[in-house]
């Protein structure tokens, strides 16, 4: 009460308070800030991140220690961070991504994967730090821009982040909200991954204003593979990190020349924006056209299309990218990632089988 003058609570769940407050000994425009109680892990974790500057993370001022206090231990611990307000909105208020969702409807794809690059640039810097968030769901993401073309966010709320060790055993206070929370973390270690599938989450409830369980985007093939890559329920099938989370969103968005070409971006091997797929891709195609110059001059155009049909396409499409076809594949069997890993790779075993077959059958026919 001496260095802050409280102007309302904004919450009070499980006994910690956060307050919306201005300093008093201001000098010429008053500042606005948020003061939120936290526990001593948290106190540490907003420790971590203080020096740390980042355009998409609500930006941290100052750890308190009060002692005295009615706490157990005698000790609270108030971590002082900023309010995030929606500038250019309407009313110049403080808007989540739910209530900007709620108010203006489900964001068109663009918005969505704009966002979805800034929550992922917010988190890599989380990240470095060895830290994992486990919370994030639309209510701690603040809109900082009101731009109904490009809006801004800022991520809140790290008072139940955690470190990611390896060594650590399973995490003892769950954290995190029923639909957006990873499954893991209800009884295993939580871990960067864990992110990931809350990210995959808050991208579907952007696409479609519903949370998770209520409500399924399925216009856009590529964004439908993104959103069930991402929110995979087996960790180990997930995005490996928020790099390649990010690389896949940018293809979508077409920021490169290479992912403006649609020619390009519809060949199997290279629709799948990456590198090293694209190598192995270009390794095909390359046998494939000198091949080509070769049967078609000596007239074996039966070989070459088989060839081109077995060698070639089969391969690229059923080890990178299954493209259209995988909406003819139900969920069940989608999701279902050891038997679906399991099919692509034997397909493609029992395809080149057949083809030296074939090929061992002409060669002895002369």
């Amino acid at each position: 009460m001496n260095h802050f003058f409280i102007i309302r609570e904004l919450s009070g769940l499980k006994g910690k308070k956060t307050l919306l407050v201005m300093t008093r000994n201001f000098k010429n425009v008053p500042l606005t800030f948020v003061l939120k109680e936290v526990s001593l892990t948290g106190a540490l974790v907003y420790e971590n991140i203080l020096s740390m500057w980042n355009p998409y993370i609500a930006e941290v001022y100052e750890v308190f220690q009060v002692e005295g206090t009615d706490a157990p231990e005698g000790i609270s611990y108030y971590v002082l961070t900023e309010y995030v307000c929606a500038s250019h909105s309407p009313l110049e208020e403080s808007l989540s991504l739910r209530e900007y969702v709620k108010k203006n409807g489900p964001l068109e794809l663009k918005n969505a994967l704009n966002i979805t690059t800034q929550l992922c640039d917010a988190l890599i810097d989380f990240h470095e730090k060895g830290l994992v968030h486990r919370d994030i769901k639309p209510e701690n993401i603040m809109i900082s821009e009101y731009d109904l073309e490009n809006p801004q966010i800022k991520l809140i709320d790290f008072g139940g982040a955690k470190e990611d060790k390896p060594d650590s055993i399973a995490d003892t206070t769950v954290i995190g909200t029923l639909g957006y929370q990873a499954p893991e973390s209800l009884s295993e270690r939580t871990t960067k991954r864990s992110d990931i599938y809350s990210i995959g989450c808050v991208f579907q409830f952007m696409l479609t204003g519903c949370d998770p369980g209520l409500a399924k985007y399925n216009k856009n093939r590529a964004i439908i593979h993104i959103i069930e890559k991402a929110a995979n329920e087996d960790p180990s099938y997930r995005y490996s990190s928020l790099e390649k989370l990010k690389a896949a969103i940018s293809h979508e968005l077409k920021l490169h020349l290479f992912d403006k070409i649609p020619l390009i971006r519809e060949i199997p091997g290279f629709r799948t924006h990456n590198f090293a797929h694209s190598v192995i891709a270009s390794f095909f195609y390359l046998c494939f056209f000198s091949a080509t110059i070769g049967m078609l001059s000596a007239g074996l155009y039966a070989l070459w299309a088989e060839f081109t049909f077995f060698a070639v396409f089969i391969p690229l499409v059923f080890l990178f990218d299954f493209g259209n076809l995988v909406e003819f594949l139900p969920e069940a069997l989608r999701r279902n990632n050891l038997l679906f890993t399991l099919i692509r790779y034997f397909s493609v075993i029992y395809i080149g089988i057949v083809l030296y077959l074939i090929s061992a059958i002409q060669f002895f026919r002369g």
